[in-house]
């Protein structure tokens, strides 16, 4: 397991997904960071999405990051 995930790490990768999540209204914010837990919050239309877009682009690049939506 990876630890040490970074604040670049997970910034990067939401800034990846930006433009994306932009153009559904919403915007993602990066909460805290802990091991392999990273807190993201969500707001406009991504409120009640399912948020899969956001997660499995953090998986992606950071396959055993633990992802919690607040």
């Amino acid at each position: 397991m990876r630890k040490g995930i970074t604040e670049k790490d997970v910034m990067e990768i939401l800034e990846s997904i930006k433009s994306q999540v932009n153009a559904h209204d919403g915007f993602i914010e990066l909460g805290e960071i802990k091991d392999n837990k990273v807190v993201i919050h969500c707001g406009g239309e991504c409120a009640p999405c399912d948020n899969k877009c956001i997660e499995e682009a953090l998986k992606h690049k950071i396959p055993d990051i633990e992802v919690i939506f607040r």
